[in-house]
């Protein structure tokens, strides 16, 4: 009789781990296409203080400032010490600082990212007060290539689709490499 109750509480066991390890699999496949609503009038705007680079900005918040790190981007890297910049990374924080210096911008959380980054940045999208998503317009301009944590974000698959044609269309550091 207990030989029988092992066998059925093992067996058991068994299809828990197995529906368990199912449902773990499908978790991790299943990647959910979220897009961040655009800006609206309700939204908080702030105002960019400075550019670091073509991907980290700096927002004055009602708490001081706060250093903002675009999500889903990874512009090449300006000079720094005794290494020169990366191939297009003045461009890159050209462009970036061109579009947002001085003006004001929206800042949108990704729902499957997390708040900061290791160096305590925020983790946003940025949005231009025309509507216009500065993380996907950098990656379709060819200003920084796509760069994505377990390809979790919102714009995951968006992002990827925009840099395979800039890469196709030889746009920015996809083609020459004049910094």
């Amino acid at each position: 009789m207990k030989f029988k109750r092992l066998k059925i509480k093992t067996a058991t066991n068994i299809l828990i781990l197995a529906l368990f390890g199912i449902f773990i699999l499908f978790k991790s496949l299943y990647k959910p296409k979220v897009n961040i609503d655009k800006p609206s009038s309700s939204d908080i705007s702030y105002k960019v203080t400075a550019v670091a680079d073509g991907d980290t900005l700096n927002v004055k918040t009602k708490n001081g400032k706060e250093r903002v790190r675009l999500i889903g981007i990874d512009a090449p890297e300006t000079k720094k010490q005794d290494k020169k910049a990366e191939c297009y990374a003045n461009k890159s924080y050209e462009f970036l600082k061109n579009l947002t210096l001085h003006k004001q911008v929206i800042l949108k959380k990704d729902p499957f990212g997390e708040d900061k980054d290791i160096y305590d940045r925020l983790l946003r999208y940025v949005f231009l007060a025309d509507g216009t998503n500065l993380n996907a317009e950098i990656i379709k301009q060819g200003f920084a290539p796509l760069y994505y944590k377990n390809n979790t974000h919102a714009y995951a698959s968006d992002f990827k689709a925009y840099e395979k044609q800039a890469k196709k269309n030889k746009i920015g550091l996809w083609g020459k490499c004049d910094n």
